[in-house]
């Protein structure tokens, strides 16, 4: 059966260039899409254009079809809510959380969003930091 509860275990961190959420718990898509509106909320209630979300304790399986759905959602509410205001955002997991090719970063960016999906901290933090 599906975990319905609609969020992660959250940790926001205000950092001086960016709004930092590590999320963990178990997967849903409910949980997703609560994750990204929450880091387009506080990005912007703490008037920080860059984000940083850590999906590296999240656990379980991520359905294909999801993985456009959140995508499609984050992009959407981005530019209802936040389009001037949110620069780059930055998502840290491992596979098999993150797509191997990416498909939720494709589906984002096409959308609009300015968005990366990295296995590793300090490369998200580069691509993050360049001006």
């Amino acid at each position: 059966m599906e975990n319905t509860d609609s969020h992660f275990d959250i940790k926001i961190t205000v950092e001086k260039d960016f709004v930092l959420i590590f999320a963990s718990g178990d997967y849903s898509l409910l949980k997703a899409k609560d994750l990204f509106k929450l880091s387009i909320d506080n990005a912007l209630l703490h008037n920080k254009s860059n984000i940083l979300i850590d999906v590296t304790n999240i656990i379980g399986t991520i359905p294909f079809l999801d993985r456009f759905e959140y995508s499609e959602f984050f992009a959407k509410y981005r530019a209802e809510h936040a389009l001037t205001k949110i620069n780059k955002t930055a998502v840290v997991g491992q596979e098999p959380i993150v797509h191997k090719d990416r498909f939720g970063e494709t589906v984002a960016v096409n959308r609009g969003a300015n968005v990366r999906v990295f296995t590793g901290m300090n490369k998200a933090l580069i691509w993050l930091n360049k001006k």
